[in-house]
């Protein structure tokens, strides 16, 4: 009878927790269909392989590389349209987050990343929340952005949304 008491306690404080995880952004993903980008046929299925690309565009600023990992509605709306294209501000203002040297919410220019470190993955079968440390001369700033998955003429294509406003 014990045993049982503990499985309901356990269960209770996993659902618990479960409700104290962040609401994941509203997002017709209709709406945000992009040109894929297709990756090489070892990596379409696999987010490790994705994120591992992203890393390097980051670490190499790849300014088009990165263009072409976002969801076209969201780079529309961002960094055409809001942004009216200046790229540089729209990929460093997609990584701001809370600086751990200023400890306060900083923007680190995509330029100056010198390293990146993917801190936590959470996903399941169609999207992930991705939270990295970028790290340029100024800032070591923690972020977080989305990844979506969608079949694709039977391929799996990733791409990429970050904070809106």
């Amino acid at each position: 009878m014990q045993m049982k008491y503990f499985f309901v306690l356990v269960l209770f404080i996993l659902c618990s927790l479960a409700a104290c995880v962040s609401p994941k952004p509203v997002i017709d993903k209709e709406e945000n269909e992009i040109i894929a980008q297709e990756l090489t046929d070892d990596c379409q299925a696999d987010l490790e392989c994705f994120l591992k690309a992203v890393e390097t565009a980051m670490l190499n600023h790849d300014e088009a590389q990165m263009l072409e990992f976002m969801a076209d509605g969201y780079r529309v709306e961002q960094h055409d349209t809001y942004l009216e294209g200046r790229t540089d501000q729209f990929l460093s203002e997609f990584f701001c987050g809370n600086c751990s040297i200023t400890n306060t919410f900083a923007c680190p220019q995509f330029d100056q990343i010198m390293s990146v470190e993917r801190l936590t993955v959470d996903s399941d079968e169609t999207e992930a929340v991705v939270q990295v440390l970028v790290k340029t001369p100024e800032h070591h700033v923690t972020a977080d952005f989305f990844v979506f998955l969608k079949l694709e003429d039977g391929k799996r294509v990733f791409r990429l949304v970050g904070a809106v406003g």
